[in-house]
């Protein structure tokens, strides 16, 4: 099977196993930082629902707050 690296095509099955590893790991990596960035997107939208709901229950109006930024 071929894989593409920088722009060229390599046969992977006479890649040695440190350097099959080594391409498990980096794929490993890019899985967990886009997992970890879709954490990140679910944490802003729970973050502004909070503190909207903070600020609806201080009675604070929410067109006053944006105006003053």
């Amino acid at each position: 099977m071929a894989i593409t690296i920088n722009g060229s095509e390599y046969d992977e099955t006479k890649f040695s196993d440190k350097l099959k590893n080594y391409i498990i790991a980096r794929q490993e990596i890019q899985n967990n930082k886009t997992r970890l960035l879709i954490e990140i997107e679910k944490i802003d939208v729970l973050t502004e629902y909070y503190n909207n709901r903070i600020i609806e229950e201080l009675g604070i109006d929410v067109k006053e707050t944006k105006e003053k930024k």
